[in-house]
């Protein structure tokens, strides 16, 4: 189906079918488009802001560099959709269908993603600082690069998740299931409740952080904590043996130290 993507007649779509429609570049900030079908759809560089997609169809749709900022994306159904490099700062995509998604590039910085299926999908560079993952499955996901700081990933499924090069610096991932995920290790939580954590960097090297400190290289880490806390002995020793903690299993994995 071909549409025309300048017509005002497309602020109000709910339960519209629009299997394969041409939206290429269209305005469509702050449409109605709850359980629309736009699966095939082209929505490459449309403005979607704002927009009410929530439990739309968008299977298989094509939303490269679309921007949907702020929009409600709830329980909608993006399996294998292409959205790379689109802007979902601030959207609502809990409990999305998202298998398979391409958001390699994507921007969801502070988006809420809880509970939502993002199994095998491609995050390679994207941006998820300061957004909620908890409870989503991100099981064989491609994360390399990804930005998680300050990222909520309670109860997050990253089983056999590739992480190589992430950035955790203040996310939270207690209770997180990282069971045959590639390219990280977390070591645990000092007495203060600081998260020890290491990633893999692209040329093998360990990156290692706690907090909002991160160090590339064991040495530095390490020489860091032998630094601090020098008037609490208890705290040093416990963040010193967190480290060695990671430098025993970075070396077990055979990362560059």
């Amino acid at each position: 189906m071909k549409a025309d993507n300048t017509s005002p007649q497309y602020s109000i779509l709910n339960v519209a079918n629009l299997i394969g429609a041409n939206l290429r570049g269209a305005d469509l900030s702050g449409a109605n488009m709850r359980g629309a079908d736009l699966s095939g759809a082209n929505l490459s560089g449309a403005d979607l802001s704002s927009a009410d997609m929530s439990k739309a169809n968008l299977s298989g749709a094509n939303l490269r560099g679309a921007d949907l900022s702020g929009a409600d994306m709830c329980g909608a159904i993006l399996p294998s959709a292409d959205m790379h490099s689109v802007d979902l700062r601030n959207a609502d995509l809990s409990n999305a269908q998202m298998r398979g998604c391409n958001l390699s590039g994507a921007d969801m910085d502070r988006a809420c993603m809880d509970s939502v299926d993002l199994r095998g999908a491609n995050l390679i560079g994207a941006v998820l600082s300061n957004a909620d993952l908890s409870n989503a499955d991100l099981s064989n996901a491609q994360m390399r690069g990804c930005n998680l700081r300050g990222a909520h990933l309670s109860y997050i499924k990253l089983h056999g998740a590739d992480m190589r090069g992430v950035d955790l610096c203040r996310a939270n991932l207690r209770y997180a299931d990282i069971y045959e995920a590639t390219g990280i290790i977390v070591a645990g939580h000092d007495s203060r409740g600081f998260l020890f954590w290491a990633t893999q960097g692209e040329d093998g090297m360990i990156v290692v952080g706690a907090g909002c400190r991160r160090f590339v290289g064991i040495e530095p880490a390490r020489n860091h904590w032998i630094a601090e806390h020098k008037d609490d002995k208890i705290l040093r020793e416990d963040c010193l043996s967190l480290v060695a903690r990671i430098e025993r299993m970075a070396t077990t994995y055979g990362w560059n130290l």
